[in-house]
C-alpha cells in the first residue's frame, strides 16, 4: 500500500543517462505528484483562526454577493457570515464596464484573374471589472488591500455586415459577463492565500535511476527503491520530516559516495557528467520533501556549476528558495 501511496507523491525518471558510447537519457515517466500546505510569506498572528466576510455587490445584488461570497475562501481559516471573528475581509464589487469600436478593412481577392474587393467588418472590444478586498484586524484597522483586475481585450472574427460583427461582439461580451464575477472571486481567493493562507499545493517532482550497458549501477538502483519508500512517510504525514531523513538517509549515502567517485571530464566514466548532475538531482529533491532547502538549495547549485541546463535544475532553485522564504517567515 505504501508504494502505491507513493506513486501520488513523487515522479521517478527511469533512464539511460549521459553521452557517450553506452548512455544516454530515455524518458520514461512515473507520474506521481508531491502535495503539500504552503504557508504564507506573511503570516497573521497565531490567534486568528476565522474571519466575517462582507461582500459588497454593486446594486447591493444578492445573487451576486451569494456568487462572490461563495467562490471566496483563505486558505487555513474559517470564514463566517456573521457572529465572532478575529478578523473580517471586505470585498467591494465594482461595475462590469465595455467598450465596443467598429472596424472594418479591405480585402482585395482574385478570382479567375477578376480582382474583386471585399469589406470586412469586426468589433474590437475591452471589458472592465474589478473586485478589492480590505482585511480589517478586530478594530477596524486594515491590515492589506489588494486588487483583482479583470479587465480584457478581445476583438470579433471578421464579417461582410456590420449588424452579425456587433452580435457576435455582444454575444461574446455576455459570456464574459457571466463568468467574470466567479473569476474574480477565485483570482482574490489565490491573491490574499499566497501572502496570509495555507492553500494545500502540489508539485511534480522527479529522480533518477542509472542504467548503461557498460557499468554497474546496482547501488544506484537499491537508493532508488530506498527512496520510493522514504516518500511514502511525507504521503502519510507532510511533516514527518525527520522520520523521512532518516528513512532517506542510507539513499543519500549512496548518492553522496557516488559523487566522491565522479569524473566530470570523462564521459565513459560510470560516476560521468550527467551521473553526477543525477546524484545531486536525487539528493536536492529528497532535501525539499525533507524540507531542509538550504541542503536542496546546495545540491542544485552544485548541478549549475557542472551543467547550467541540466533537467529543470533552475525551476527546482527558484521553487526551493520560495519555500525557504516561507518557512522563514514562519519560525
Amino acid at each position: 500500500m505504501r508504494k502505491l501511496k507513493t506513486l501520488l507523491t513523487f515522479i521517478f525518471i527511469i533512464g539511460l543517462i549521459g553521452n557517450g558510447f553506452s548512455q544516454k537519457l530515455n524518458k520514461k515517466l512515473l507520474e506521481t505528484m508531491y502535495y503539500y500546505t504552503q504557508l504564507p510569506t506573511d503570516p497573521l498572528p497565531e490567534e486568528y483562526k476565522s474571519y466575517i466576510l462582507q461582500v459588497n455587490a454593486v446594486n447591493d445584488d444578492p445573487n451576486k454577493r451569494d456568487q462572490i461570497h461563495s467562490n471566496f475562501h483563505l486558505a487555513g481559516f474559517e470564514k463566517k457570515r456573521s457572529g465572532s471573528s478575529e478578523f473580517k475581509i471586505i470585498i467591494e464589487e465594482y461595475p462590469f464596464t465595455k467598450k465596443r469600436t467598429k472596424n472594418q478593412h479591405v480585402k482585395t481577392e482574385k478570382k479567375d484573374g477578376v480582382e474583386k474587393k471585399t469589406t470586412y467588418y469586426y468589433y474590437s472590444y475591452e471589458v472592465y471589472y474589478k473586485l478589492v478586498a480590505r482585511i480589517l484586524d478586530i478594530n477596524g484597522e486594515e491590515l492589506y488591500s489588494t486588487t483583482a483586475n479583470m479587465g480584457s481585450r478581445h476583438r470579433t472574427t471578421d464579417f461582410t455586415s456590420s449588424k452579425p460583427a456587433l452580435e457576435r461582439a455582444n454575444k461574446e461580451i455576455s459570456g464574459i459577463r457571466a463568468k467574470v464575477t466567479e473569476g474574480g472571486a477565485k483570482k482574490l481567493t489565490n491573491m490574499v492565500s499566497d501572502k496570509f493562507g495555507y492553500p494545500k499545493k502540489h508539485k511534480t517532482l522527479k529522480g533518477y535511476r542509472i542504467k548503461a550497458k557498460k557499468h554497474n549501477y546496482d547501488d544506484f538502483d537499491n537508493a532508488f527503491d530506498i527512496a520510493i519508500e522514504a516518500t511514502g512517510i511525507v504521503i502519510e504525514n507532510e511533516n514527518n520530516t525527520e522520520q523521512c531523513l532518516k528513512a532517506y538517509k542510507p539513499a543519500l549515502d549512496i548518492w553522496e559516495d557516488a559523487i566522491l567517485e565522479s569524473d566530470t571530464e570523462n564521459k565513459k566514466a560510470r560516476i560521468n557528467k550527467n551521473v553526477t548532475c543525477a546524484s545531486y538531482y536525487n539528493i536536492g529533491v529528497a532535501y525539499i520533501l525533507c524540507k531542509d532547502f538550504d541542503k536542496a538549495l546546495e545540491n542544485f547549485e552544485n548541478i549549475i556549476e557542472i551543467d547550467k541546463k541540466f533537467s529543470n535544475t533552475d525551476v527546482l532553485i527558484k521553487y526551493s528558495k520560495n519555500r525557504k522564504l516561507r518557512k522563514e517567515a514562519n519560525k
